[in-house]
């Protein structure tokens, strides 16, 4: 089952190419809840989410050609057979003076991190730096693995990067939810239900055009009652206008009724990912809560 489809299993909502979520915004919420899920985690787990990378360490003052860091979480560097040391980049010319004290060796290596580079001396040392790195999860994927991902993630915790980005869509329907809906005027614009009133411009009582727009509708009632004292046909706008507003009523209650639903949806959720993070930062491999059994309703 893919990550989407985990999503709208929990959320109920419908992820597609031009829905509140989209698919780009599914992915984009996945991405960002790995990278929040790896940041949460201690120190001792997080080497499960680090990668090796190798590169040839250059001489000082040629910083930008050696490697760049990716999260600057270090597991480890590495020259040779022998782990670096690290110091600080304003002591990297003393570490590279062999009349130094700070002189760095092949079995006493060193490394600083300048611009976000960092670099191993001696210079021209095949080095590795153990980095944390942050996977890529796309919507359709159905794993977190280092081929498609870019970056190792542990099993046992894609369940809270499912929730993180469930929260996310949920946000994202509920801000696209209009709770009072709105009318639309003959041309297909949308406006609200109180928006000013317009003039009727042809006619007494408006053209076949006028009357498809909501904000005319009283001006024409107007024109009934003041100019044609015509109160039959003025009764049948009222009742035409009464309608439509009890239709406008019952819409709104109905955006009202979806909005509470995942608003509620969205606190469960909310619950289950902080009770796994939580537990994720005691040290812990978090296993997921199981969800409580709904109550069934009265008859």
């Amino acid at each position: 089952m893919t990550f989407a489809d985990q999503i709208a299993g929990i959320t109920g909502l419908t992820i597609s190419t031009d829905t509140n979520p989209t698919q780009t915004q599914v992915t984009q919420y996945l991405t960002d809840g790995a990278k929040e899920i790896v940041n949460a985690m201690p120190k001792n787990l997080l080497s499960l989410c680090s990668k090796n990378t190798p590169f040839t360490s250059q001489p000082v003052g040629s910083e930008t050609g050696s490697q760049s860091l990716v999260s600057g979480k270090l597991i480890a560097v590495m020259a040779g057979n022998y782990e670096a040391r690290k110091i600080p980049s304003r002591l990297k010319h003393e570490a590279n003076d062999s009349a130094s004290m700070m002189y760095a060796t092949s079995t006493d290596p060193v490394f600083y991190i300048q611009n976000n580079y960092i670099n191993v001396l001696p210079a021209g040392s095949s080095a590795i730096i153990d980095e944390v790195s942050y996977a890529t999860v796309a919507f359709g994927d159905s794993a977190i693995d280092l081929a498609t991902s870019g970056a190792p993630f542990p099993d046992e915790l894609e369940y809270l990067v499912v929730l993180f980005a469930s929260m996310r869509a949920l946000q994202n329907k509920i801000g696209s939810i209009e709770i009072a809906p709105n009318t639309s005027d003959s041309s297909g614009s949308s406006e609200t239900l109180t928006t000013d009133m317009e003039a009727i411009t042809d006619n007494q009582i408006g053209t076949d055009a006028d009357f498809d727009d909501f904000d005319k509708w009283f001006v024409a009632l107007g024109e009934m009652i003041e100019d044609d004292e015509d109160i039959e046909l003025a009764g049948a706008q009222i009742e035409k206008i009464n309608s439509y507003v009890n239709t406008w009523n019952i819409q709104l209650q109905g955006n009202s009724a979806e909005m509470q639903r995942y608003m509620s949806t969205f606190q469960a959720v909310k619950a289950d990912y902080n009770y796994g993070i939580s537990v994720l930062r005691t040290g812990s491999v978090p296993k997921q809560r199981p969800q409580k059994a709904e109550p069934e309703q009265r008859r």
